[in-house]
């Protein structure tokens, strides 16, 4: 009896730690990731020009967008964020959440970044999803990009479970953090955000213009998980680099360089 309840005591023991190390640690085991929808070969310059540079003004929630259900939920979060942000309150928990068995899809050409961010969101979001090149065509990509302004009305088309909505770039770190971290863990959905942003502040490669989604966070809203489509066409035979963790200031920095801000 006894060494069957020192048995029992050790089992107890492993799952528990087993746990701690998941809820503290910014890795999901669950990410999973898709490939290219052809092979491509390595490439030496890793500075990634996925958004087009386009230049394009920030937009607003067009009503006309929306179901009212929809409208319902969109006053809630905008609801929500005033008050956040009035109040300013952060939690200090370490423990992440993550969306489960979130899938990044691979951009499969140099600017199908926001395509390929659109599609691993609706397929998290749809539990299917159209190809990236289908969505691209939907889009309006060119050689030259993606306008982000067409990614709010075509995505909120296509579900409607999370009806999205837009921070601003110019808006402050904190209140951008709190926008991430709502969209993920209030409405289980990706934030997909429009980003510029270089490897002298800590980033991977050198991009004037792309978008990503973001799949995880922090409690305390300082850390993210980001799921870049561009990581897995730079890296075709490695795509789990395509899953990275950034700081809320770098990406704050990124979005207000690029201007275009996200959605969430």
């Amino acid at each position: 009896m006894k060494k069957l309840s020192i048995s029992i005591l050790v089992i107890v023991l492993l799952f528990i730690s087993s746990v701690s190390l998941y809820a503290n640690g910014d890795k999901d085991p669950s990410e999973g990731v898709v490939g290219p929808e052809k092979t491509y070969s390595y490439e030496s310059d890793t500075k990634a020009y996925a958004d087009g540079l386009l230049q394009e003004k920030e937009y607003s929630n067009n009503v006309k967008f929306y179901t009212r259900e929809q409208l319902a939920i969109i006053q809630e979060k905008e609801t929500l964020a005033k008050q956040y942000n009035k109040n300013s309150v952060v939690t200090t928990s370490t423990t992440w959440t993550h969306l489960p068995d979130y899938v990044a899809y691979a951009q499969n050409t140099s600017y199908n970044c926001v395509p390929a961010s659109v599609q691993a969101a609706l397929n998290y979001l749809n539990g299917s999803v159209a190809s990236q090149s289908s969505i691209a065509s939907d889009l309006g990509t060119t050689s030259s990009g993606t306008a982000f302004s067409s990614v709010l009305p075509y995505i909120n088309q296509e579900q409607s479970k999370n009806p999205y909505i837009t921070c601003s770039s110019s808006s402050s770190e904190v209140y951008m953090g709190f926008c991430l971290y709502t969209g993920i863990v209030n409405w289980d959905a990706p934030p997909i955000a429009s980003m510029r942003f270089y490897t002298k502040d800590g980033w991977p490669y050198d991009a004037n213009g792309h978008t990503l989604t973001i799949k995880g966070v922090r409690g305390d809203q300082m850390e993210f998980r980001i799921a870049d489509p561009w990581m897995g066409y730079a890296y075709p035979d490695d795509p789990y680099k395509m899953f990275y963790t950034k700081s809320r200031y770098d990406i704050y920095q990124a979005v207000n360089q690029r201007g275009n801000g996200f959605i969430w």
